[in-house]
């Protein structure tokens, strides 16, 4: 699988005021690598969940390699072929793939 196009990991978050927060490379102005500014009013759980979206990224592809290679004896269970589909769709909306019969 190819490397991933956007802005390596960790984000982390910033306030620009008391609206409005920041998701940036971590380490590095807001200049030099501004990800995102969020404005919602849901703004620190967006914000978090956004700076938190490298390492979930990072995280499913390795619970997914995980599964596909280990050896295990039995069919998986519906709730199990269920998580591997939501992986595996969270994977590709992440890489910005369209999945079968999408416009």
């Amino acid at each position: 699988m190819a490397d991933p196009k956007w802005t390596p990991g960790p984000w982390e978050l910033c306030r620009l005021s008391d609206r409005a927060l920041a998701v940036k490379k971590a380490g590095e102005t807001w200049g030099n690598c501004g990800i995102a500014i969020v404005l919602s009013d849901n703004r620190e759980a967006d914000g978090h969940l956004i700076t938190a979206a490298p390492d979930m990224y990072e995280a499913c592809e390795a619970a997914l390699l995980a599964i596909e290679t280990n050896p295990i004896d039995r069919f998986l269970t519906p709730e199990e072929v269920d998580a591997v589909e939501k992986l595996q769709a969270a994977l590709r909306k992440a890489r910005g793939e369209q999945e079968e019969g999408d416009a």
